[in-house]
């Protein structure tokens, strides 16, 4: 995750947060560009309901209020905590305003920095409501504030894709992506309209499901490396046997596969691999049917004059 706004240094003094309602805010230039996920902040003690907050700033006071979230009751204190906040778009370069407010004089104790002139605490006495004040109003008075206290946008997700299908993905690249390779093997570029780029799997090598990199191409040139999550969907591999012994090196096992509305999806020749009669695992992709999905698989060896018919839920192999 990236820290989009605030400050995670340890150090300085402890200061009160804010008491009867006050909401005390510090004005801080924001680190980088995103969407906040999560917010989090030191506390050496806890006293009653107590709140984050982020304001706007019109360049030199906090005005409306972009987020908020509640402090869990009985949070713990002499650590770094985190929690979830409000999904609020944050601009690199752009000032706001983050603090916290506190319902009664039991105060909140943060971990403060110094010297204390650098903070500028702002006063709102219409004491503790529903939400924070919006838009706010200055009141009064100067202090030290928080300073250990940052916002950090929500935890990336890997993309992922069935092997052989389309896909997409969100690309930072400036120009138009025009090429790409998913495990070194080039596949397709189906578009590519704003920050989305839309692929197929036209390669199909890949056999094990796992993250491999995505590496996309643009008309610049550059290039950008994503880590995406490519799933095979099959059966894993069993031993064929006759009798309780195996039957190795056979040329002509034939495994049918049926859905469970009874439609045949797959019909193929294998090989036993060894000399503990493995079938190798059996790679469905191109099939319709999900992960979880239950079909009924047929084996069957003329030249042994044996076979299986059993029910099993595809899976990732």
């Amino acid at each position: 995750m990236t820290i989009l706004l605030g400050d995670n240094t340890d150090a300085g003094t402890t200061v009160s947060l804010s008491s009867n309602g006050d909401v005390n805010l510090v004005e801080m230039t924001a680190l980088a560009s995103g969407t906040i996920g999560s917010v989090s902040f030191k506390l050496n003690s806890y006293g009653s309901a107590s709140r984050i907050c982020i304001y706007e700033s019109n360049g030199a006071s906090p005005t409306n209020l972009l987020g908020w979230a509640e402090i869990p009751s009985g949070v713990a204190t002499g650590e770094v905590v985190t929690i979830p906040f409000p999904a609020v778009a944050i601009t690199a370069g752009t000032d706001y305003w983050i603090g916290g407010q506190v319902e009664t004089t039991a105060s909140v104790i943060h971990r403060g920095t110094t010297p204390a002139s650098v903070d500028i605490n702002w006063d709102n006495t219409s004491g503790w409501s529903a939400s924070p004040p919006d838009p706010f109003v200055k009141a009064s008075g100067t202090s030290s504030t928080p300073r250990l206290l940052y916002f950090e946008d929500a935890a990336a997700t890997t993309p992922e894709l069935r092997k052989g299908k389309q896909f997409t993905v969100e690309t930072t690249l400036t120009g138009t992506v025009t090429s790409a390779t998913l495990n070194g093997n080039a596949i397709t570029v189906d578009s590519h309209v704003g920050t989305t780029v839309t692929l197929t799997d036209s390669d199909g090598s890949i056999t094990t499901s796992g993250e491999y990199d995505l590496v996309l191409t643009d008309d610049v040139p550059a290039n950008e490396t994503i880590t995406v999550q490519v799933n095979v969907i099959g059966i894993s591999s069993h031993i064929f046997a006759k009798d309780g012994a195996g039957l190795a090196s056979l040329s002509d096992v034939e495994i049918i596969v049926h859905n469970s509305a009874g439609t045949e999806i797959v019909s193929q020749l294998v090989t036993t691999t060894d000399i503990n009669a493995l079938i190798p695992k059996q790679d469905f992709s191109s099939v319709s049917e999900a992960v979880g999905d239950t079909v009924k698989v047929s084996v069957y060896s003329p030249s042994a004059q044996v076979g299986i018919t059993y029910e099993q839920a595809l899976e990732l192999i």
